[in-house]
């Protein structure tokens, strides 16, 4: 998003490494206009003209804004346009909505990946950071980004798609495992970890808690805080003999419902069992 049209004032602005980024990534935008438009047909129905000119605004808004929210959100806004005409190009148009929340999510998401991963080198390099600009830490922008995930796997379950298994892997699953790559080990761990229960904690509430996933199935076959003799047996039984191969499936470890799909298998999930 900062490949496009930085001002003399703006570029002025910049650190000299930073002035030799900003003409590469002039450049690069200019090559990456031409071979979005190249496919007029698909072009057109995408809008690539506005999405280009959404990202365009990208340094104008970096070198204006001190909120994260507005820094993400062209990034959000073309995610969403994509994702929304993706509705009409598959001729589901009523997804379109659902798609254009999602879309714009995982824009947010992408942008904020990103800045995580750029958190250090940014700053050697004396380059923007939209965490450093807003004083973000980099805990606090993962924790924003599992809250987006959460939001995308609602709007996800109110989409009519025919055959969702490969999206789910590549778009549910890839979200989940794109975050879990980036938090520290021991916040990983530390989110299971295990207490002695009490009486309140022996069966689940009658209604769904406010941010239980929607396509999770209510209540879980099992009960909460459960000791780890009564996890990791139901673990090794559906994990060993098959069933989370060829099935959605409970993972009793961190009793979260997964996919049917080797490849969305969180490691983490299996290394709380030895926690």
């Amino acid at each position: 998003a900062k490949a496009f049209d930085v001002t003399a004032e703006q570029d002025h602005a910049l650190a000299p490494r930073s002035r030799v980024r900003s003409a590469a990534l002039r450049q690069a935008g200019r090559r990456l206009r031409s071979r979005a438009g190249a496919d007029e047909s698909t072009a057109m129905q995408l809008g690539v003209d506005d999405i280009l000119e959404t990202l365009s605004h990208q340094a104008e808004i970096e070198c204006d804004s001190s909120e994260l929210d507005q820094i993400t959100q062209a990034s959000g806004q073309a995610c969403a346009q994509v994702f929304a005409s993706s509705a009409e190009l598959s001729g589901t148009p009523a997804n379109a909505d659902h798609l254009a929340a999602i879309g714009f999510d995982f824009g947010r998401i992408a942008h904020l990946l990103d800045a995580i991963d750029d958190y250090e080198s940014d700053h050697e390099s004396g380059s923007f950071n939209p965490l450093r600009a807003t004083d973000t830490s980099r805990e606090t922008a993962l924790a924003e980004c599992r809250t987006l995930a959460d939001a995308i796997r609602t709007r996800y379950a109110k989409l009519t798609v025919h055959d969702d298994r490969l999206l789910r892997v590549l778009l549910l699953g890839g979200l989940q495992r794109a975050i879990g790559r980036r938090e520290p080990r021991s916040e990983c761990r530390a989110t299971h970890h295990h207490r002695i229960p009490t009486a309140a904690d022996t069966q689940w509430p009658p209604m769904r808690p406010p941010n239980y996933p929607d396509d999770w199935p209510y209540p879980p076959p099992f009960k909460p805080n459960r000791k780890l003799h009564e996890r990791i047996l139901p673990f090794i039984g559906v994990s060993c003999f098959g069933k989370a191969c060829v099935v959605d499936h409970w993972n009793h470890c961190s009793d979260k419902w997964k996919d049917a799909a080797c490849d969305d298998c969180d490691c983490c999930d299996c290394c709380d069992c030895c926690d």
